[in-house]
């Protein structure tokens, strides 16, 4: 029965819950009718005792088989971790063919391992009760004959994971990828982890198998983080981050060539390079379009010597400027100011990290290292509430971070709105391109603490040296007209359907840091580790939000790491108490409603009212002719000793008065 019911589900849950209810609800009707048809006789009351007490025990093994098989739970998790969003479950209750999954996931997983196979297998249960019969699931063991190798063909491989063996770290390899297959097209999950996040990827995916995906553009061409996207391998690391888009590279050419129509948003870094006006030009018509775009950079340029000084053994420090004048202007334009500055902070609530810089002797002669905070690196908390951008992070790394800021264009807009997304904290302070790259360029450190003021000092540097929360990202929501609006279009620029003001409202994001997408910083966070684990998660929200996707910000949102406890358990009684109540709760509470079910129908068997009517049921026919004389309603009993006959009606016989007399003496009277 078991293996019956298990092979329903997995083919469709309406025809398993159908099974179970028969093999529920056909016992409970066989003993109501025994209940309501059976006698009174001692072996069938024994027959009926047993009837009801094999009832019970049959459904008691029903709902544990279900319970093993397809469980009903109530999610009360703040931010329903066990449950479907609303944007899945709409997006599998649309589909019009089958969605078959694939899982390559041993039986046998390590004891590690257990936990995510069994989150993965209760998600999918949900992908497939929403979907009506539309999903369908398959649980592949990679070691039985041709799994292996057709989930290698798919692109699935096997994945290495930390183990602890006797409480040394070990490194091993399980395969735990998927596959899902829509109308013969099949995308791939390589490696399941739980870090990611399950729903968000699945959701995706089925997004894009069921539609076309979402074309995003990195703005390339003018050594950006150094010409790191002109080399493809560079952009895998982006692509595994963003991998449910279509992620491909924009060279405007001088100008020569518009961002192609097809792309939704842009990305784009610091160009080392200078943007030529017929380049703007083509960037602000992708603006004026409809284009989402997203710029993560400093307010300067940093140009490194070329390559063979170096090799050549020539000192040659690297050329700072300030953010090419055409650009910052356009971005100004648009309402945004970049600063020619680096945020620092030395507060320890920063979290700033700390680098050994040389040794020193000790008074005692020994030898200890001097470590010196590097300040350009800090943790802030100054994160924006609500926004989808912020949504999931609650604290942030902050990488040699310029200020950004409301543009004087951006304060004195009305149809634009504006978000600070990140701050800093109270604690930090600015320091100047120039005497914060110049130090590192050359192995040394940034600036320890604010410099001291002169009465010399000018009015910006008593600014940059107080002490005091910078704006370090912001976002833009509203309408916009051209920079180029009533001038003539720059020579070289393609003009094609020039539009002078947007016709809907456009987003616009600025981070003062390009570590965003950096792929080695987005590597180290999908590896986990602690300062860039965030990464990912900002530039996806960043995606989101510049492409109104809310739903799939809300499923990401329930990847975040959980708020910690307001104070730890002292140990896991609590844990214990919720699992024996929820093993033995409710087989308790079904017997206690099952017997109260017997005590109430063997209550109503035994009401008078239902007495006489069972034995007027059982009465001779020829009887029940005589029940009724006229008006009057009779029962068929023994006659009394009196000789009245019980079934008339009338005043009593009148005594005689010897019989009167013996009763107030208490005498015996013969008749």
């Amino acid at each position: 029965m078991t293996r019956t019911l298990q092979l329903l589900f997995h083919q469709s849950p309406y025809w398993g819950w159908i099974a179970a209810a028969v093999l529920l609800l056909l016992p409970l009707i066989a003993w109501l009718l025994v209940e309501r048809f059976a006698g009174q006789s001692r072996s069938v009351v024994r027959w009926r005792s047993t009837f009801f007490t094999a009832f019970v025990v049959l459904d008691l093994m029903v709902l544990i088989v279900l319970g093993s098989l397809h469980v009903a739970r109530i999610d009360l998790t703040r931010d329903k971790l066990f449950s479907l969003s609303p944007v899945s479950r709409e997006l599998v209750a649309k589909l019009d063919d089958t969605v078959t999954v694939e899982v390559f996931f041993p039986e046998d997983v390590p004891p590690e391992m257990v936990p995510l196979r069994e989150s993965l297998a209760d998600l999918l249960d949900e992908y497939r009760a929403a979907a009506g019969g539309q999903v369908v699931v398959r649980y592949l063991d990679p070691k039985d004959a041709g799994v292996g190798e057709r989930a290698k063909a798919i692109g699935i491989e096997p994945k290495p994971y930390m183990a602890l063996e006797a409480g040394t770290p070990v490194t091993k390899e399980v395969m735990r990828g998927m596959a899902v297959t829509y109308k013969g097209r099949t995308e791939r999950i390589p490696a399941i982890d739980r870090e990611v996040g399950l729903e968000y990827q699945i959701t995706t995916l089925l997004r894009t198998l069921t539609g076309k995906p979402i074309k995003l553009g990195i703005l390339t061409g003018h050594k950006e983080l150094q010409g790191i996207f002109d080399q493809p391998q560079a952009l895998e690391s982006l692509k595994n981050v963003l991998a449910y888009h279509e992620v491909v590279t924009v060279n405007l050419e001088g100008g020569a060539k518009p961002v192609p129509a097809d792309v939704q948003a842009l990305l784009m870094s610091t160009p080392t390079d200078p943007l030529v006006e017929a380049e703007l030009y083509q960037l602000d018509q992708f603006v004026m379009r409809g284009g989402a775009l997203a710029f993560f950079g400093n307010g300067f340029t940093v140009v490194e010597p070329p390559p063979q000084m170096q090799m050549m053994g020539q000192m040659q420090m690297p050329e700072i400027k300030p953010l090419d004048a055409a650009l910052d202007g356009w971005l100004a334009h648009l309402g945004v100011q970049l600063g020619d500055d680096v945020v620092l902070s030395d507060a320890p609530t920063d979290e700033v990290p700390q680098q050994a810089t040389g040794l020193r002797i000790t008074r005692g002669g020994s030898l200890e290292r001097e470590y010196a905070k590097f300040t350009a690196v800090f943790s802030s908390q100054g994160l924006a509430e609500g926004h989808p951008v912020t949504f999931g992070i609650d604290k942030l790394t902050v990488f040699q971070s310029s200020t950004v800021d409301l543009s004087e264009a951006g304060r004195g807009r009305m149809d634009t709105r504006s978000t600070t997304l990140l701050r800093s904290s109270e604690h930090s302070w600015l320091g100047s391109s120039s005497e914060v790259m110049f130090p590192m360029a050359l192995g040394g450190m940034p600036p320890q603490e604010p410099p001291e003021l002169r009465d010399t000092s000018s009015e910006e540097e008593k600014l940059r040296a107080a002490r005091g929360p910078r704006p370090l990202m912001v976002a833009l929501e509203g309408n916009l007209t051209s920079y180029f609006a009533g001038k003539e279009a720059p020579t070289g620029a393609s003009v094609e359907e020039r539009k002078d003001q947007t016709d809907l409202p456009v987003r616009i994001l600025v981070l003062g840091s390009h570590v965003p997408l950096i792929p080695r910083a987005l590597e180290r966070g999908l590896a986990g580790d602690p300062r860039f684990r965030l990464m990912p998660n900002l530039l996806l929200n960043t995606v989101d939000w510049l492409l109104s996707e809310h739903g799939l910000l809300e499923v990401r949102g329930k990847s975040a790491e959980p708020p910690p406890f307001k104070a730890p358990l002292p140990d896991d009684t609590h844990q214990k108490k919720f699992t024996w109540l929820l093993t033995l709760g409710w087989p308790a509470a079904f017997v206690a409603l099952s017997l109260g079910a017997m005590v109430l129908v063997r209550a109503y068997r035994r009401s008078p009212g239902t007495a006489a009517a069972r034995r007027e049921a059982r009465a001779d026919p020829k009887e029940k002719d005589k029940l009724f004389d006229g008006s009057l309603l009779t029962t068929k009993e023994a006659p009394r000793p009196d000789g009245v006959s019980p079934g008339k009606i009338g005043p009593p016989p009148e005594r005689g008065a010897d019989e009167a007399e013996a009763e107030s003496s208490g005498k015996e009277v013969k008749s």
